[in-house]
């Protein structure tokens, strides 16, 4: 059983977390290209569903807690 204290901890937890979902900045619909100089190209993008093999990253929803890691590699010499 829960002492009082704990009940107004969660519900404390519960409102933070509420607030934060509804005020966060969301966008919908998302396409990201990554462009690189001569000399550099995308291997991989790594989000939080893994590894993506494209071009373009495409997300339905993207908010302030999702994150994006993209591997570039080297081939050549860079040009400016």
């Amino acid at each position: 059983m829960l002492s009082e204290d704990n009940k107004q901890i969660n519900l404390y937890k519960l409102e933070n977390e509420i607030q934060r979902n509804l005020l966060r900045n969301t966008i919908y619909d998302v396409i990201m290209t990554v462009r690189s100089s001569n000399g550099l190209v995308l291997q991989e993008y790594y989000n939080c569903d893994g590894k993506q093999l494209c071009r373009d990253l495409e997300s339905s929803v993207w908010s302030s807690d999702k994150q994006v890691s993209i591997i570039l590699k080297q081939e050549d010499n860079i040009t400016d």
